[in-house]
């Protein structure tokens, strides 16, 4: 139940679903996801704008070109994944790529850990948070996220949630921990505030407004307060 709702133009996604071994995704998600240029590589349509300027921005900054290894999968290919290798591929329903908001990136020559070793890979990892990404696998994390390091696999979750992790070295599992249902956060010009789902409320004067459910029975309302 969504209070006010008539006053506002709201946005539904992903953005912020923790997607882990504890919490599995509960249905295929097949039709919210797009080609990226025309380059055969499948993703949410919410990562093309900003992994677009993401790559550009590692070309300007290193002159190395980022590519795409892995992206959307089904949960089909994530099946067989695991069939084939249970140490690297996690169980259906509790791997990111069956969201499209997940992509492993790589520079010719640098690709899985190696992928630190060029520019571009310290790039991505120091300024994935300005275009919304996050390394959703982080040195020294696996205790929080069952994951061992992954300079790779980065996660969408857009403006302000990749800066707020990245400045407290916080895990989208810390992240949502952090946030206290019930409760109003503000970080720059932007409204947070975790919710239970059965009563959702916006506060009045936001604009922008993103809900994204957290996969553990609340949603989280993001809003700006100004243009």
């Amino acid at each position: 139940l969504l209070q006010n709702q008539q006053k506002y133009d709201f946005t539904i996604n992903m953005s912020l679903t923790l997607i882990n071994e504890d919490n599995p995704i509960h249905q295929q998600i097949d039709n919210n996801v797009v080609e990226y240029k025309n380059s055969g590589v499948m993703m949410d349509p919410m990562l093309v704008k900003p992994y677009e300027t993401l790559s550009e921005a590692v070309k300007d900054d290193t002159d190395e070109s980022l590519f795409i290894m892995s992206s959307y999968r089904t949960s089909e290919e994530q099946e067989i994944l695991f069939s084939q290798d249970s140490t690297i591929a996690t169980l259906p329903g509790t791997s990111e790529h069956e969201t499209g908001l997940a992509l492993d990136v790589y520079v010719q020559y640098y690709a899985g850990n190696g992928f630190l070793k060029s520019e571009a890979g310290q790039f991505v990892n120091r300024n994935s948070w300005r275009y919304g990404f996050i390394i959703r696998y982080p040195l020294f994390k696996k205790g929080v996220t069952g994951i061992k390091f992954e300079p790779w696999h980065i996660r969408y979750v857009g403006e302000p949630h990749a800066e707020i992790m990245y400045r407290n070295k916080w895990t989208l599992e810390e992240y949502i921990q952090e946030l206290t249902v019930g409760r109003f956060y503000s970080f720059k010009n932007y409204m947070i505030s975790r919710q239970k789902a059965d009563s959702i409320f916006i506060p009045e004067g936001l604009i922008d407004v993103v809900i994204s459910p957290d996969n553990q029975g609340n949603y989280i309302i993001t809003g700006r307060t100004d243009s």
